[in-house]
């Protein structure tokens, strides 16, 4: 193999594993946070909307430790 096609396939192995890297936070919470809608949100927001905003925050809650 030629240098060139060796360093081609090395850039090629170094950029997939850079795509794999992480922030540290293995529960996955970065960029998510609870949803806390004002009064008059939640006076017009339909049953399924409702419960989509609950499931949410349980689920943030007991994976990453939201308050509720």
């Amino acid at each position: 193999m030629t240098k060139l096609t060796l360093s081609v396939l090395a850039l090629a192995a170094m950029s997939s594993l850079a795509g794999c890297a992480t922030t540290g936070n293995p529960s996955g919470c970065d960029g998510w946070r609870a949803i806390r809608p004002s009064a008059a949100e939640v006076e017009s927001a339909s049953d399924d909307l409702v419960r989509q905003v609950v499931e949410h925050n349980r689920h943030g809650a007991a994976r990453c430790g939201w308050r509720a």
